[in-house]
């Protein structure tokens, strides 16, 4: 590549050159070195049919260089550019992620929803259907949290993760002030998943909401295991 780039300039080689060197430097965690030989393909070559690739890679390098606002900028531009990329749908889902981990829910919400329409089921339709609900919760769309919360379970196969999904549906009905429901899926992580990280911490909130309702006996009911296992 490197040689070719010497010898045979203006060659209609050097682009599939430059995207080479560049996706072999990132490979190799060059990445300050790849981005300027697929920025060079963009800017010597426009019309280039490896533009799509070459935004693609683009993305994922600057968002190893921890510069997620360029990612998003060039993933943006792909996915508008090219709406027949053939991973079209991991671009969608990748700036998803990326908005959701900025704190941007509404953004996140926004890209999420669409991959959750048509074509049938998708392998990662439980962890998308997790992050919407998370972004509406975060975002204070509290019944479609409900909601989205709802529909993972129903479509559960297993147990497997469903603890953090009963908790997060338990403070959703707690915001809405429906304290009974609540505590029943408080009660059912801290008993279905009692080797649960959050089984302590779903005892612990079940009691709270029982002392806020004035259920004193049915608070210390629910406090006295945590203080026999001395729990804080």
């Amino acid at each position: 590549y490197g040689r070719l780039l010497r010898d045979f300039l203006g060659d209609p080689l050097i682009a599939p050159a430059l995207f080479g060197l560049g996706v072999g430097h990132a490979l190799k965690g060059e990445h300050d070195a790849a981005e300027q030989h697929l920025e060079r393909v963009l800017r010597d070559f426009p019309g280039s049919e490896l533009a799509p690739r070459v935004l693609f890679e683009l993305g994922q390098v600057q968002l190893r260089q921890g510069r997620p606002r360029q990612a998003i900028a060039r993933l943006r531009e792909l996915s508008l550019a090219y709406p027949a990329f053939p991973q079209r749908r991991t671009v969608q889902l990748q700036l998803a992620d990326i908005h959701f981990q900025l704190g941007e829910h509404a953004q996140a919400i926004a890209l999420y929803r669409p991959l959750l329409e048509g074509r049938g089921k998708q392998a990662d339709d439980r962890r998308i259907l997790r992050r919407l609900g998370q972004a509406q919760q975060r975002s204070g769309q509290l019944q479609a949290a409900l909601d989205t919360y709802q529909r993972l379970l129903d479509q559960a196969t297993s147990t497997a993760g469903l603890d953090s999904v009963y908790f997060d549906q338990a403070l959703v009905l707690l915001e809405l002030e429906r304290p009974e429901e609540a505590v029943r899926r408080l009660l059912q992580v801290r008993d279905d998943f009692a080797t649960s990280p959050l089984a302590t911490e779903a005892g612990r909130r079940a009691g709270r909401a029982r002392f806020a309702q004035g259920d004193y006996r049915a608070a210390l009911k629910i406090y006295q295991p945590l203080l026999d296992a001395g729990a804080d």
